[in-house]
């Protein structure tokens, strides 16, 4: 278990925890303030360690599905009842690269009257059109005895739970509509009513994208983009046929990292007339302030450990402590609540504890619900990445994610290293993957969720290590590649001796090269199950090829490597044609391996290479299966 309190004055406001079962999987999170606010997110897993279902304080729980491929294809919420909840259930189908073909979003309690939208992609993995279903999913939530009505139409009802879908006629325009919601509460001094007013803007369907030369997103149908010779995005604006009330332009400033450090919001009034400039401030990748266009303060933030167990190991999520707002009707200082992804869930007050927000989000970051007095104040939401409310886009960094398509609006900046889809929102695996800055390979959730020992440990390594500060940025597996490729280049068959090795009973990978092979190896530890080693040991194994280990590992001794080898022998004649194969293997256990399938991920830079493995159980052994191709994993 970990735990964290909030303090104001000496008096807890609110405390948090995190457990996790006896694989060093996220079991539950949970926080509860003086106020009585509680949030709690229990999760349930398979045995391909694929989050299969999260339950709250409430009973409620969603339920996710899955593919051959680790694609979330299934995310329903459920009542305790096992009933649906009305407008909380998602389907998504891919094709074979990943890309969505169609979607099905909505739904009533028994699972009917689903929205369905079919896509259309080209030969690079952008999306050409997809229908936009013309109907408004309007969710929230008020006093269960209350009266509500949205556009005067009555809703359904469940508890203090509230829904309307609102028919919208967008087949011939984008449709900018008024949306009232009107609530009224009969109590014994009298009768409360609230109102309140808004417009949403909803894109003509179908809807078309287009992309220019670089891959960037360049319009859809509702913003046109500009982008700078860097590929970053400097400008978001309302086309002409988006209705003038509805038109909004965005302007971005960045430094020399690329982080953005201004936001300018304009208007239509025959011209753009500017509303609003934000000027952000950062420590690292860590926004800690924002500021006006005179430089007065609008609001700061304080950070602590992320999910990595440090400062920023984890690009900052799930570490956002605090925000202050400096002036206005809501002044003062609001602490964050989050779920185990690192979603920020909800902001207390740091005063009386009291839900100042909250926010609820489908399997891609979808905003479901926002509500309270600092819903659209607060700036951080899904993955605690910035979300321009104007537009619906989540800024990264180094890229911006639209939740809706589930997609990024630009290609990967690290190319295939990052997935053979360049677009693709961590693999389509958003429920147990994160992606810290927009540019690396999804990084599972679950291997940053261990106990402040091992946590401790793993990120010392991670510091100290080059090539462990290399699998911190992306594949690990990748990263010996492509290092491989360098020493052919320079080298043709014969690669220099490299050697790096430390304690036995430290967390470690012992690298070596050698004329014909390159191997990674991982001590496993002791057999009894208890040593924290054991965890370690399971972080690097992941880190090298993607799985977590079951319990069967942990009965084991010896050492788990990864290996490369040339098989070309001549490679100076044409580095490109270089084979390479990868296998792993157990040295000395005589258990099975319990993995999952291989991972299908190739290099587009090699020919071909493939897992195997090596039944010589001596450390030394080179008695190489002579098999080629991506067999099923084994054990002896």
């Amino acid at each position: 278990m970990r735990s964290l309190s909030f303090q104001q004055n000496g008096v807890t406001v609110l405390a948090t925890a995190k457990f996790w079962d006896n694989l060093n999987r996220l079991k539950a999170t949970s926080s509860g303030s003086i106020a009585g606010f509680a949030s709690t997110a229990n999760y349930g897993y398979n045995l391909a360690n694929q989050r299969t279902a999260l339950t709250n304080a409430d009973g409620a729980y969603w339920s996710f599905g899955y593919d051959s491929l680790g694609q979330v294809t299934t995310g329903n919420k459920h009542w305790p009842d096992a009933t649906l909840v009305a407008g909380e259930q998602f389907g998504y189908v891919f094709d074979d690269i990943g890309n969505r073909q169609s979607t099905q979003t909505g739904g009533d309690p028994s699972g009917a009257n689903l929205r369905q939208a079919n896509y259309s992609v080209n030969n690079l993995n952008q999306i050409t059109s997809r229908d936009v279903p013309g109907y408004l999913n309007i969710m929230g939530s008020a006093d269960s005895n209350a009266t509500v009505t949205v556009n005067g139409q009555s809703l359904y009802r469940r508890g203090e739970f509230y829904r309307q879908e609102l028919a919208i006629a967008n087949a011939l325009s984008p449709i900018y509509t008024p949306v009232t919601n009107f609530a009224s509460l009969t109590t014994t001094n009298g009768t409360l009513t609230s109102s309140n007013f808004g417009s949403i803007l909803l894109p003509q369907t179908p809807e078309a994208f287009t992309f220019d030369a670089d891959g960037n997103l360049f319009a859809d149908g509702l913003w046109t983009n500009a982008w700078d010779g860097e590929n970053r995005l400097l400008a978001i604006a309302s086309p002409a046929t988006v209705p003038d009330a509805a038109k909004r332009k965005l302007d971005f400033t960045y430094d020399w990292q690329g982080r953005r450090t201004q936001k300018v919001v304009s208007a239509w009034n025959g011209s753009w007339v500017p509303q609003s400039t934000n000027r952000f401030v950062y420590d690292g990748w860590n926004l800690i302030a924002i500021l006006s266009s005179d430089l007065s303060p609008l609001a700061s933030f304080s950070w602590g450990l992320d999910l990595s167990g440090s400062v920023q190991g984890a690009g900052g999520v799930g570490g956002l402590l605090s925000m202050t707002v400096h002036s206005g009707t809501n002044a003062g200082t609001y602490f964050y609540v989050f779920d185990g992804n690192g979603n920020v869930m909800a902001l207390l007050n740091a005063t009386n504890g009291v839900a100042a927000a909250q926010y609820e989000y489908g399997p891609f970051g979808e905003l479901l619900r926002a509500t309270g007095p600092l819903a659209q104040i607060n700036p951080f939401l899904f993955s605690t990445k910035f979300y321009d409310w104007e537009t619906g886009l989540l800024y990264y960094g180094h890229r911006y994610h639209s939740p809706g398509p589930g997609r990024w609006l630009s290609r990967d900046p690290i190319e295939e290293k990052g997935g053979r889809n360049l677009y693709a929102f961590v693999l389509n695996r958003p429920i147990g993957n994160l992606d810290m800055f927009g540019l690396t390979t999804p990084v599972q959730v679950l291997d940053v969720f261990f106990g402040p020992f091992v946590d401790e440990r793993l990120w010392v390594m991670d510091e100290n290590d080059e090539y462990t500060q290399h699998m911190r940025q992306w594949s690990a597996v990748q990263q010996a590649l492509d290092k491989a490729k360098a020493d052919l280049k320079a080298n043709c068959a014969v690669w220099k001796s490299k050697h790096q090795t430390s304690a036995y009973w430290h967390p470690y990978i012992t690298s070596k090269f050698d004329p014909d092979r390159a191997s990674f190896i991982v001590p496993v530890g002791s057999p009894d199950g208890t040593d924290p080693l054991h965890a370690a040991t399971d972080y690097a194994i992941y880190k090298l090829t993607g799985h977590i280990t079951d319990n069967l590992w942990y009965s084991s001794v010896g050492s788990f490597t990864v290996c490369i080898t040339v098989d070309s022998v001549d490679c100076c004649k044409d580095t490109a044609k270089a084979k390479l194969n990868i296998w792993v293997y157990n040295c000395m256990s005589k258990r099975s391996f319990g993995f999952p399938a291989p991972f299908s991920e190739e290099s587009s830079q090699y020919e071909w290479w493939h897992w195997k493995e090596d039944y010589d159980l001596n450390s030394g052994g080179a008695n190489h299966l002579p098999t080629k191709g991506g067999g099923s994993w084994g054990g002896t």
